[in-house]
């Protein structure tokens, strides 16, 4: 018989054991040119301070996970969210619509504190807005089309 026998898949991290491991590495640390987040859903409630607009919003789920990676036991995290009056009035008004989400992209930094990670919002838009913005680019290439058929 030919077969040969299967190679037993090696098990995945233990969500337990990842301190250990981190403390193993020690000081050799790698470097981080750029570091963005993506937040993705509703604000809680707004407040304003001078030209900050500062939210907090909560993710409370694990996605599917590629195999092989320690599986966390808990996935509550919460964002305290820091953005310029100016970007929030690009999003307020579309932030109060049920059916659409806000698309925040920032820096995330630690904050030990307050029990968060502070995300420092650089880009903010919804999904409506950018389903909008699709369709005026596709209508907008849609309506040279019919000139470039007329020069045939």
């Amino acid at each position: 018989n030919g077969s040969r026998p299967r190679a037993v898949a090696p098990a995945s991290l233990p969500w337990e054991e990842r301190l250990a491991l981190i403390g193993s590495i020690g000081a050799q640390k790698g470097s981080v040119s750029t570091v963005k987040i993506t937040l993705i859903g509703r604000p809680g409630k707004v407040e304003q301070r001078g030209q900050c607009i500062i939210t907090t919003m909560q993710s409370g789920r694990i996605p599917a996970l590629p195999k092989g990676l320690p599986v966390p036991s808990s996935a509550s995290t919460t964002y305290s969210v820091y953005i310029s009056v100016m970007q929030w009035r690009r999003v307020e008004e579309a932030s109060r619509d049920q059916d659409d989400a806000l698309i925040l992209e920032g820096f995330p930094l630690l904050d030990n504190p307050s029990g968060t990670i502070a995300v420092f919002v650089l880009s903010a838009t919804t999904k409506k807005l950018q389903a909008a913005q699709r369709q005026a680019v596709s209508q907008k290439a849609g309506s040279s089309a019919p000139g470039l058929q007329e020069a045939r």
